[in-house]
This record gives C-alpha cells, sequence and structure tokens, in this order.
C-alpha cells in the first residue's frame, strides 16, 4: 500500500497581508505541506520574497504554482 500524503493548496496569493502571514505561519508550525498558487500581475515584492527565501530554507514543505497571469476571466 502506497502512504498517503496530505497538503493544503492557498488559491488567488497574490499579497503578504496578515491573514496569509498568519496562514503561511500557522502551516510551518504544524510542518503541513502547502502548494501556494500565486497570481503574477498582482504579487507585491515582499511576497515573492518571502516565498523565495521560505523555498530555499523548507524545499518540501513548500510549492508554488502559476494560478494564471493575471487571473482574468475570459468567458
Amino acid at each position: 500500500m502506497k502512504p498517503a500524503y496530505l497538503f493544503i493548496r492557498d488559491d488567488d496569493v497574490r499579497t503578504l497581508d496578515g491573514y496569509f502571514k498568519e496562514f503561511f505561519a500557522l502551516l510551518l508550525g504544524l510542518r503541513l505541506p502547502a502548494v501556494y498558487a500565486v497570481i503574477p500581475r498582482l504579487m507585491d515584492e515582499r511576497l515573492i520574497a518571502g516565498l523565495k527565501r521560505q523555498k530555499e530554507l523548507t524545499p518540501s514543505l513548500l510549492d508554488i504554482v502559476q494560478h494564471g497571469w493575471a487571473h482574468t476571466d475570459h468567458s
């Protein structure tokens, strides 16, 4: 039997606000892996630097994926 893995996906990530920082710290403290689905066009510089730094420190606890360039509805 293959082992099961649990991770959290945080969608629409774009800014390093209080809500993000609190959730981010909670997951790191629990050592629970997370995937952060970022919106590159809307990301602020502090978020970029923070995610990059944490990825270097704890590569197995976070992944960063693109959630659309600008997350625009094209329908």
